[in-house]
């Protein structure tokens, strides 16, 4: 996946656009000296937008938006990263946000933690902060929950995708992460 990642980004750097890399002949995408001779066959073999189409108009069913590093609201720490994903999949509203912070911790937690957990995320969001976490039983939970609580602005980052609540009964915590800030997910 990294290397995915890492090639697609050298591709884009390169060509500049997604269509301009999806409408390239095989001489132009040898050329580059990015693609392997499997990548290259691939590529040129498989211009059909069939797939993209079926992902997108799957997007609108569902109520996803779709961004690329070239969206605005793509997070600007990530560009910098060279396997930072070229497509993110959300459903909210994204914020640009200079400062955030991560959290992420245990999924049975003790009283305590849970305590301090409220404090600090509590007093990060006093100060502007974007809380960051994702979205599982406990650390993760109370992050999300404590932003909410306090107006401020959350991000899930989840892996099962948008359309799927895991654990099944965060339903109501994801609806209000994206009615009130953002879940995420990227492929």
């Amino acid at each position: 996946q990294r290397q995915m990642c890492i090639r697609d980004s050298k591709l884009m750097d390169c060509m500049g656009d997604p269509q301009v890399v999806f409408e390239a002949d095989e001489k132009t995408l040898r050329q580059t000296g990015i693609l392997n001779k499997r990548q290259l066959r691939s590529i040129v073999e498989n211009h059909d937008m069939v797939l993209a189409e079926t992902i997108i108009n799957n997007c609108r069913t569902l109520g996803i938006s779709i961004m690329t590093k070239a969206d605005t609201c793509y997070p600007d720490r990530a560009k910098y990263f060279d396997d930072a994903p070229i497509v993110l999949y959300y459903k909210g509203t994204p914020e640009r946000k200079k400062r955030a912070v991560g959290i992420v911790g245990a999924r049975r937690c003790t009283q305590e933690t849970k305590k301090q957990v409220i404090k600090i995320i509590s007093q990060y969001v006093s100060k502007g902060y974007s809380i960051i976490s994702g979205m599982a039983k406990g650390v993760d939970s109370y992050a999300h929950t404590v932003a909410i609580n306090n107006d401020g602005y959350t991000v899930a980052i989840v892996g099962d995708g948008l359309d799927i609540c895991y654990p099944s009964e965060h339903d109501k915590l994801m609806q209000k992460i994206q009615n009130k800030g953002l879940s995420l997910i990227h492929i």
